[in-house]
């Protein structure tokens, strides 16, 4: 609740913030909370100037906590180091958010649909309540992509 408040303060307008800033501290904090001996690079390709409050803030970064947390928990063990990048482009129709990461990637016959996974849970009920937004996971070789498809406006 720290980065909202701060991100907040240093906007001009209460109702949106900088999403580049805002993130990047967020996976900051997050990268920080861990003791982990893997040192960590994080790249970051935000497009985005503003985005409105109600979807940077809870959906957005809940899902990027939680990817971040994961990728330090799973995809790095018994590494040195790894690298998690945070995209965050826009078209005139969607919002396109992806967290990767060149880890361990995903278990065979992994289903995002049928993991009991809190965590996993949360970001399908975050993603629905962006507009009925959805997800793309590619499993690829080193590492794993989460892409987030926002719809920037209601559906009709």
């Amino acid at each position: 609740m720290a980065l909202v408040h701060e991100s907040l303060y240093q906007s001009e307008n209460l109702a949106s913030i900088d999403p580049a800033g805002y993130l990047r501290n967020l996976a900051s904090e997050v990268i920080s909370s861990y003791s982990l001996e893997t040192a960590i690079t994080m790249k970051f390709s935000i497009t985005v100037h503003t985005m409105d409050i109600d979807t940077a803030l809870p959906p957005c970064g809940l899902i990027v906590n939680e990817l971040v947390s994961n990728s330090l928990k799973h995809g790095f063990k018994d590494r040195k180091e790894g690298k998690i990048t945070i995209r965050l482009d826009e078209t005139d129709d969607e919002y396109i958010l992806s967290a990767s990461d060149d880890g361990r990637g995903l278990p065979a016959g992994f289903d995002i649909a049928s993991l009991d996974s809190l965590g996993i849970k949360l970001i399908n009920v975050l993603t629905r309540q962006m507009r009925g937004g959805r997800i793309e996971i590619e499993n690829k070789a080193p590492g794993v992509a989460f892409i987030f498809h926002i719809p920037r406006t209601d559906p009709a």
